[in-house]
């Protein structure tokens, strides 16, 4: 994972790449007390996401409507146990990226930065950042190969606009 601190203009600094996750995903708080008190945020690798994408043939204008069509198809294609938070993003043509993490990560995260009296303002993800970030507004197919352990995301996509997506593991 990669933490951040958001400067003085809005910007994000990298302020680490390692900030002390052990094999158990749990912080080592003296890495992190010893931080300014200004806006923090940290990156996940995929290894914490389960990532989804569907197409809609259309998708209702109501907020509340549409997350629960998104829910159900949620439900349907990837029936999900256990507490889990759900972001999505709707691109044009009603496709829908859906990214879920386990709850308990984000409470241990949460914790963690709370315990050390570090300000977290963001809790975001190098998947979600690289398809937004290095694509910009760059038209055409592209292919987003993201490595890392014995992990391996493939993401097919139509400008940032994600088509396939899929999580490997291998040894």
């Amino acid at each position: 994972c990669l933490l951040f601190k958001k400067r003085s203009d809005g910007q994000w600094n990298q302020i680490s790449d390692n900030p002390g996750w052990d094999t158990n995903m749990e912080f080592r708080l003296s890495d992190i007390s010893a931080m300014t008190q200004v806006p923090t945020g940290i990156v996940l690798n995929p290894e914490a996401f389960v990532f989804n994408v569907f197409g809609f043939d259309a998708l209702p204008r109501n907020r509340k409507k549409r997350e629960e069509v998104i829910n159900w198809r949620l439900q349907k294609f990837f029936p999900v146990s256990g507490p889990f938070s759900h972001e999505y993003f709707v691109f044009k043509g009603n496709t829908v990226f859906s990214a879920l993490i386990d709850e308990g990560i984000l409470k241990a995260i949460e914790s963690s930065f709370e315990s050390g009296q570090v300000p977290l303002t963001y809790i975001g993800n190098t998947t979600a950042l690289a398809m937004n970030g290095i694509l910009g507004k760059q038209k055409g197919v592209h292919l987003l190969i993201e490595e890392e352990g014995n992990l391996l995301l493939l993401a097919v996509l139509n400008g940032t606009k994600p088509i396939f997506i899929r999580k490997i593991r291998f040894s």
